[in-house]
């Protein structure tokens, strides 16, 4: 599962919002889908955030630093 930045135009606005990929197995194919809706660019301004794409591609990289479980033989017994 890895998490990106998505930046989407609509009436003279940029959107943005982090969506996770993952494979879905009854396509057999990779899928998306939005983790977190993150409004426009231009209302973070308006609130103080100089740069929201950089403030925001910093919480994706967290997220997909993030050390996924390893599973141990234990768990299956």
């Amino acid at each position: 599962m890895a998490y990106f930045l998505k930046k989407t135009k609509l009436k003279n606005r940029t959107y943005l919002a982090i969506y996770e990929s993952f494979y879905d197995p009854k396509r057999k194919e990779t899928a998306h889908r939005c983790y977190k809706s993150l409004q426009s660019i231009e209302t973070h301004i308006a609130n103080g955030i100089a740069d929201p794409v950089a403030h925001f591609q910093k919480e994706v990289d967290a997220l997909n630093n993030v050390k996924k479980r390893r599973i141990s033989e234990e768990d299956f017994r």
